[in-house]
């Protein structure tokens, strides 16, 4: 039997992709007879979030919760309590994946080179396990771009038995840093649709975004972008579905209000979309 480990922050119900996508990872997995395991390091998993019986969940913040709340009522710096917050996950996540290693080939996994990878990394270095880190696109675009996730990057990356890329850009970037390391590549864009798009009868243009509402996804830009076809009397109407970049809720609140006072019949925010609305 294969048992992987599976480290994420998040898992489902949350609506995003990647929780999205570590819930399809690990239904593939069971699928084709190997044990996963997921170990969520953050946000809590919702009673019967998941509808695949035949996935374990571990919810890391119950198991550190008793530990942590007097770390919670001390009125350290942000910095330290992070920090220590961090020892907590490493000891709960370890003590749990211990308890869980069978007979059997173990793998830790994790979807994340930052944070669960950083984890996962520990861990399977003290039970002697191999790692194997997935990049997300964040990863680079974002962490790579700072110091301290840098430095965490490369040694997450430097630790692994194999490294995991989406595209062949992740790939090349850190092999330009980490000559020797192995790497596979499994692209997660889709090809090329035999019939493209052709712009529909009428002087509307849509412009649609499934990004949802988020600094680092460049939503204040297009909506901006939106207001100046307009201001140039192009006929356009933008449609952005999915939610709000948690802390960030009422500066795209007022976005959303200002936009629609402008062009109220032209703006559309629908929300999360079903899987059946998104075909549609």
């Amino acid at each position: 039997m294969i048992t992987v480990h599976i480290l994420t922050n998040r898992y489902v119900p949350q609506t995003g992709g990647l929780e999205r996508w570590t819930h399809d990872l690990a239904g593939v997995l069971a699928a084709n007879g190997v044990r996963p395991i997921v170990y969520v390091c953050e946000h809590r998993v919702a009673a019967a979030a998941d509808s695949t019986p035949t996935i374990e969940t571990v919810e890391i913040g119950k198991l550190r919760a008793p530990w942590e709340a007097p770390l919670e009522a001390a009125a350290g710096s942000k910095e330290r309590i992070e920090q220590e917050r961090a020892r907590l996950i490493f000891h709960c996540v370890r003590a749990e994946v211990a308890r869980r290693v069978t007979a059997g080939t173990n793998i830790v996994l994790s979807n994340f080179l930052t944070t669960p990878g950083f984890t996962a990394h520990q861990v399977a270095e003290s039970l002697g396990l191999p790692h194997i880190p997935v990049i997300a696109g964040t990863d680079l675009n974002r962490g790579f771009r700072n110091a301290s996730e840098r430095a965490m990057i490369l040694e997450v990356c430097h630790g692994a038995d194999v490294v995991i890329g989406k595209s062949q850009e992740q790939v090349r970037v850190l092999r330009s840093r980490l000559p020797g390391i192995r790497c596979e590549v499994i692209e997660t864009s889709v090809e090329l649709p035999d019939v493209r798009w052709r712009k529909p009868a009428g002087a509307q243009i849509v412009v649609f975004s499934d990004s949802g509402f988020s600094f680092k996804k460049g939503t204040g830009v297009l909506m901006d972008a939106f207001l100046a076809l307009r201001d140039h009397e192009i006929p356009v109407r933008l449609e952005i579905c999915g939610g709000d970049q948690a802390g960030q809720e009422s500066y795209w609140r007022n976005r959303r209000l200002r936009l629609e006072a402008d062009a109220p019949r032209a703006v559309s925010f629908p929300g999360y979309l079903s899987e059946k609305e998104i075909v549609e």
